[in-house]
């Protein structure tokens, strides 16, 4: 199985989702790492993420039946990537985003959603700390 991340190519070509996956698959991939980082900006009310759940299913749905009727596989998903932060209300938007995340992935049948832990550049007090960002991050969850 040879695999593509999307998240770069799905920036350029967002709302042509058919086409790019037509593109993958011609490309000789298998399988693609769907990006939902793109997705999830609760100001914006044109995001899928802030439609109602039917349009939320059918958005999903699409893609996924999209990408089977070409033969190729959804991977995995990469969420927002976005755990602890010392900022309750960004926590509050890290759950109620990563909610969605994993919503679409078992939408697009992928069988992970991979969300990354918090990451040195944000926090660096914390950083040094594992014990502490591990239980910072079930706590959110």
């Amino acid at each position: 199985m040879v695999a593509c991340d999307l998240l770069f190519f799905q920036k350029r070509v967002h709302k042509k989702f058919p086409y790019f996956l037509l593109q993958f698959r011609q490309s000789g991939f298998d399988a693609v790492d769907f990006s939902l980082e793109l997705y999830g900006h609760q100001d914006d009310p044109a995001d899928i993420y802030n439609a109602p759940e039917e349009a939320f299913v059918a958005h999903f749905t699409a893609i996924r039946k999209k990408a089977e009727s070409l033969g190729l596989i959804i991977s995995q998903t990469h969420g927002r990537c976005i755990t602890y932060t010392p900022d309750e209300k960004q926590c509050e938007y890290a759950r109620w985003v990563s909610d969605k995340d994993l919503h679409a992935t078992a939408l697009l049948g992928a069988p992970a959603c991979v969300i990354h832990h918090l990451t040195g550049g944000r926090w660096p007090d914390h950083f040094d700390d594992g014990e502490f960002m591990i239980r910072k991050c079930l706590e959110l969850y």
